[in-house]
């Protein structure tokens, strides 16, 4: 997540989803990393949103690690309020991080580079090879995420007035394992045991097709359910 040059001006994006319950882990593992490199205020999030991740997190802290909601209801010490972060509420101060030329971490949605504030923090810092993406979340097939981690060199994005605008990319990708707002298919398979007895049919949705057929078949295989993989504008009745 470092520069090898620490007198060069760097920045790093992490494209995120709006509610991830992974998120604690990923503000952390930034806190850590800037107080080894005595940064300051340079952990940017913008929050231009009603109610941002944290704000939820805050709420609810009983669905959060221990030692993390030990933090917020027994201490002052609440990393969302940690010095070591700057956050953005209106999209007028996006250009703050960018013009000031210092080293910095910005998490931004969208996870996937398919909309949001993140797009125009990328339009920025993609061209410069001192620069990388970090994503920390998967990256579905299609997508503009999964293009510019595959290597792609120039990407198509809509601009200012919805102008077609082509972004080189020379920054450096990276791709953090282990973040994630989707359960895997072990986790999905022991909630539907733990429901078993009181299902009468399970739609499997929201996933690559090949993954969600395979899913729906074990499920029907395994605890005899009925099971459906609908496809891309089926009507399913419900009742």
């Amino acid at each position: 997540m470092y520069h090898e040059n620490e007198n060069d001006t760097f920045e790093n994006v992490l494209p995120k989803y709006r509610i991830t319950p992974e998120e604690e882990l990923v503000i952390n593992k930034a806190v850590i990393a800037y107080q080894i490199h005595k940064f300051k205020n340079r952990i940017v999030r913008d929050r231009n949103e009603k109610w941002s991740s944290e704000d939820y997190l805050e709420a609810y802290p009983e669905y959060l690690a221990r030692e993390l909601r030990q933090k917020i209801l027994e201490t002052d010490d609440n990393p969302f309020d940690s010095e070591y972060f700057t956050n953005i509420e209106h999209q007028d101060g996006r250009e703050e991080p960018l013009r000031e030329g210092l080293p910095c971490i910005i998490i931004a949605t969208s996870g996937m580079l398919e909309g949001g504030p993140v797009l125009e923090y990328f339009r920025n810092i993609a061209p410069h090879k001192q620069n990388k993406i970090l994503f920390v979340s998967y990256q579905v097939n299609g997508t503009l995420g999964r293009r510019v981690m595959d290597g792609a060199r120039q990407v198509s994005i809509s601009g200012k007035e919805g102008k077609i605008e082509v972004v080189s990319i020379n920054c450096s990708t990276e791709r953090l394992e282990g973040f994630s707002g989707h359960s895997d298919y072990n986790q999905l398979m022991a909630f539907i045991q733990r429901l078993r007895h009181k299902l009468r049919r399970v739609l499997v949705n929201h996933g690559e097709k090949k993954k969600s057929e395979n899913l729906s078949m074990s499920i029907r295989r395994m605890y005899r359910i009925s099971t459906h993989y609908p496809q891309i504008q089926e009507g399913i009745r419900l009742f």
